[in-house]
């Protein structure tokens, strides 16, 4: 769901939800890079290898260290899955390359979002334990400033997809009501009005064109906003506090949720279509780091609708 202004957006929006709401939403764009599947002139693709610097290692992770937390946390909605998580866990594996934004294609546009103006961002995941574990260990992040000409060789445990040559376009996205972005306004429309959230989602779903990949700017969940999933997790140990705990933390944890800026969410369908995944994975760094382009402090958050 893209738009290209106010005007686009409300016109849009208004038949669906009203134009209350719409007047609301379309006042809450806010920019972000969409990764599209129109090759460019520069680096940027879904799924294939990367183009990693020059003698760069592979990203992998080690093992696992909250084992008993992701199998709980998997045995109470798939409990088949529990015996994959037991046996990868204690293992050191590649993780499994997703995408790359060639930030050269659109350099003042990434460095509004706080991005680097150059190179390249490649989106690293744990397909195995991700779903079960938000964390710096389940994904990774790597800015490559000067990447090599050709791809890195996919280590033998990884399957690479068929790379799709994308490019960067600038877009527009709306307020999504349980992010940081939507506000109280556009919230109390939703709850006043008789078609509430299912029509804007579903409005927004009509207007949705290709992937939802995309880096920087606000996230679009599936769920809860990631930054509140990584700010909860800090604060109280839990991505899924129960109700007496989010009552007593709300607040808190929404302002430290507010420290996190979103690098990128890859859509897992678009960039592994042979592998049959799917759900987003969201890549949340604070700000500060971001600021100072350490992205190895990036925390991964896969989210399944």
């Amino acid at each position: 769901m893209w738009f290209t202004g106010e005007a686009d957006a409300f016109e849009a929006l208004k038949d669906e939800i009203g134009e209350d709401v719409a007047r609301s939403a379309s006042k809450g764009l806010r920019p972000t890079l969409r990764i599209t599947t129109f090759p460019g002139k520069g680096l940027t693709q879904i799924g294939g290898r990367p183009h990693l610097a020059a003698g760069a290692a592979w990203p992998v992770r080690g093992p696992a260290v909250n084992v008993s937390s992701m199998a709980i946390r998997a045995g109470k909605t798939q409990p088949q899955a529990v015996p994959g998580i037991l046996r990868v866990a204690s293992k050191t594996r590649p993780l499994t390359f997703l995408a790359q934004a060639d930030l050269s294609e659109a350099p003042s546009e990434a460095a509004a979002l706080g991005l680097p103006d150059h190179g390249l961002l490649q989106f690293f995941l744990d397909l195995e334990l991700a779903p079960w574990e938000s964390s710096r260990e389940s994904g990774r992040v790597v800015w490559t400033p000067e990447p090599a000409s050709a791809t890195a060789a996919t280590p033998a445990s990884v399957v690479a997809s068929t790379a799709a040559r994308g490019s960067l376009r600038r877009a527009l996205a709306p307020p999504i009501p349980n992010t940081i972005e939507g506000s109280a306004a556009l919230r109390q429309h939703i709850s006043g009005e008789d078609k509430g959230m299912g029509a804007y989602r579903f409005a927004l779903h009509d207007r949705e064109t290709g992937s939802w990949t995309r880096v920087g700017g606000p996230p679009d969940p599936l769920g809860n906003d990631p930054r509140i999933e990584v700010a909860a997790i800090a604060l109280l140990g839990t991505a899924t506090p129960n109700a007496t705990q989010w009552e007593a933390n709300r607040g808190r944890v929404i302002e430290a949720a507010r420290d996190y800026a979103m690098i990128g969410q890859v859509e897992l369908s678009t960039c592994l279509p042979e592998q049959g995944h799917d759900g987003v994975a969201f890549f949340v760094i604070k700000a500060k780091d971001l600021a100072k382009r350490t992205f190895s402090e990036a925390i991964a958050v896969y989210q399944r609708g």
